[in-house]
């Protein structure tokens, strides 16, 4: 590893001045077809000659179908409708890399041979819903428009309405801010740096908070020339350090960092210094430790990450698998040592699990080659099980709340929620999400149903805030609910202020309606059928929107209408918009599981089986290497563990039993 980390560092010395030039915006996964449709966007340069582009799969090289002078450029696919983009264009082909995936994939710039910039995502956000995945102040957030933004930076909408919102929010606050450069003296070639200023209001009062919205520009310099200028923005209540810009060199020597808040003019600069960390020896340990030993089910274990010097910038990844070496927590990268959780989730009596993590990179030439640490934990159910949930098995957690751009909420606006969802043995299924205060909703409720018994579930929905257009509900903390199952799961939200334009949409809402949205369909089928009941008095325009594409029907009166899609095995999302002249006015989203058909359920069954089989033939050998590096000898055995150690002697046994029996026979 330490090799390869010095090869990339080698080929940053090499790369010629393109500094700040990376990854901005990336649509993987458009709605409908993928092809001629996925777009990179570049920023930093107008010119990609030299450049190469490319996925975890393969890579691509550029081809210029037009040159547009500026900071940006767009890598698209063959037949790509760039007409009214206003920057350079390279095709790769008909796709860029092996066709980015749908579901996680990793996206790489090159310049000849040296690695510029990188990304990966995990299919969590902009995935087939319309939206792109935009760099937001060194943060990976959904666009805030269909479409995205190929061409400029972030949106039209954030661009357009910005400086109204900063000189609004610094008018509230007095304009009374602190800005400081908290970079070190000396930095490292090869890191990245995203916590560049800490911006403080002054006038924040404890026990209230405040919502500053804040625009700070800055630039880089050396030798009196101008490297690097960019912008970034940041909501705070009393300070912020997170997230406020992003610097990454490939040169060393002296360079100064200045910055200013627009609008109250309040600046700050420092110099500092670049240095080649291979130069700098060092020798770093890892370590790795939990609270404890044995868990119960469903108990945090507790992950400390331990590295004997923090001086230089460092990347730890750190996972959990189980003895067979799959993963049971997926793996993450971290740059730091704060505690790290894993909960675990069993429904077998007892289980062994590893946790583990390793050194992938520190800003030093480092002389320790042993990089990699494992503990062995135990998890135990509270209560035996006969190997089937019972009703209290079933469980409910939100794992994440995404927030829009300015990490605020407002009324009459909506966001998504992951949840991971495991329903146990019982016959209830549905689940409702909302958000509410003091037992009084400000959320419609978003109701589905999950039908399979002892399942996991891991969904995305979105929830929908109502408008606060008579001052009915207060600025403040508010509850986002998910129940359902006999369980709940809870998290504060803090929602203030309308969204624009939202109180003019509840008062077109009195044109019409849509009274119901559903189907009829359980079964899988290559076409289904969706029904919607209006509720209008005039000709209306209904547009259906799905992964596969979107559909649009007139309308007149109040009738039910009906539409023919082609969804997926499994969980479909369709959403429905009532529209007049142009503007919605209602929309409502059907959420709907389709299960498979008997005999594709029986094949994937039997291929279970079969894979099942040919894991238990190498089972002992994994369990004994993977106990012996921790113990020497095995210190504990699951009861499922213990019948596979003993299997052999019991085959002997059985096997010697029959031969006496055969001799006896023939005797006879």
């Amino acid at each position: 590893m330490n090799k390869l980390v010095y090869y990339l560092l080698g080929m940053f010395l090499l790369t010629p001045s393109v500094w700040g030039i990376h990854i901005n915006e990336v649509m993987y996964n458009p709605p409908g077809s993928d092809n001629n449709q996925e777009f990179v966007e570049i920023i930093g340069s107008d010119n990609l000659s030299g450049y190469t582009i490319g996925d975890l799969a393969s890579n691509d090289s550029l081809e210029l179908l037009k040159f547009v002078k500026g900071n940006f450029s767009l890598i698209v696919e063959e037949s790509f409708n760039h007409t009214n983009i206003n920057c350079s264009v390279y095709s790769v082909g008909s796709t860029i890399g092996n066709n980015l995936n749908n579901g996680e994939d990793t996206l790489f710039l090159y310049y000849d041979t040296a690695l510029i910039d990188f990304m990966g995502y995990d299919g969590g956000l902009a995935n087939g819903n319309g939206y792109s995945l935009e760099l937001i102040d060194s943060v990976w957030k959904e666009s805030c428009e269909i479409g995205g933004s190929p061409g400029q930076i972030y949106c039209k909408i954030i661009n357009e309405s910005f400086n109204e919102s900063v000189n609004e929010s610094i008018n509230e606050s007095g304009g009374d801010l602190k800005l400081e450069i908290i970079i070190p003296e000396t930095l490292f070639l090869g890191v990245s740096y995203s916590s560049l200023f800490k911006i403080t209001n002054l006038n924040h009062v404890s026990g209230r908070e405040d919502f500053v919205l804040v625009r700070v520009k800055y630039n880089i310099t050396k030798n009196n020339s101008l490297i690097k200028e960019d912008y970034f923005n940041k909501t705070i209540n009393y300070y912020s350090s997170s997230n406020t810009g992003r610097l990454f060199f490939n040169e060393t020597g002296n360079y100064t960092l200045c910055g200013i808040i627009l609008n109250i003019t309040e600046s700050a600069c420092k110099s500092f210094t670049v240095v080649n960390p291979l130069g700098i020896p060092c020798s770093i340990e890892l370590n790795l430790s939990t609270d404890k030993d044995l868990y119960i089910n469903k108990e945090k274990v507790k992950i400390k990450n331990i590295i004997n010097n923090k001086s230089f910038p460092f990347i730890i990844e750190y996972w959990v698998e189980d003895l067979f070496g799959e993963e049971v927590k997926k793996r993450y990268n971290t740059s730091n040592t704060n505690q790290k959780t894993y909960t675990p989730k069993i429904s077998e009596k007892d289980r062994v699990f590893l946790v583990k993590n390793r050194l992938v990179f520190v800003a030093c030439n480092n002389s320790n080659t042993e990089l990699e640490n494992e503990k062995m934990i135990i998890i135990m159910k509270e209560k035996a099980s006969l190997g089937v949930d019972d009703d209290s098995d079933s469980s409910i957690s939100i794992d994440y709340v995404y927030l829009p751009w300015s990490n605020l909420l407002n009324f009459g606006s909506n966001f998504k929620v992951k949840l991971n969802i495991h329903k146990g043995d019982t016959t209830k299924s549905l689940i409702n999400v909302y958000t509410e205060k003091n037992n009084k909703k400000i959320s419609d409720d978003l109701r589905f149903y999950l039908n399979n018994k002892n399942s996991d579930y891991n969904l995305t929905v979105r929830v929908f805030i109502k408008p606060n257009c008579k001052d009915t509900f207060s600025d403040g903390d508010y509850t986002l609910v998910v129940e359902g199952l006999d369980k709940k799961a809870e998290e504060e939200i803090r929602i203030k202020g309308n969204k624009k334009g939202a109180c003019n949409e509840e008062i077109t809402k009195k044109l019409g309606k849509i009274k119901s949205f559903y189907t009829r369909n359980k079964k899988y089928s290559e076409s289904i059928s969706l029904y919607a009941s209006l509720d209008i008095e005039e000709t209306h325009e209904v547009e259906l929107m799905s992964k596969k594409g979107n559909q649009k029907k007139l309308a007149n009166n109040s009738e039910s209408i009906k539409f023919a899609v082609e969804p997926e095995p499994g969980f479909n999302l369709f959403v429905l918009e009532l529209k007049k002249e142009g503007k919605v006015i209602d929309t409502k989203t059907l959420f709907v599981k389709l299960e498979g058909e008997e005999e594709k359920k029986s094949l994937q069954e039997r291929l279970f089986y079969e894979k099942d089989n040919q894991t238990r033939e190498g089972i002992n050998v994994t369990i004994n290497q993977s106990l012996a590096s921790i113990t020497g000898t095995v210190v504990y055995e699951s009861d499922n563990t213990k019948i596979i150690r003993y299997a052999p002697y019991l085959l002997t046994i059985v096997l010697t039993l029959i031969i006496i029996g055969l001799l006896l026979s023939k005797r006879r």
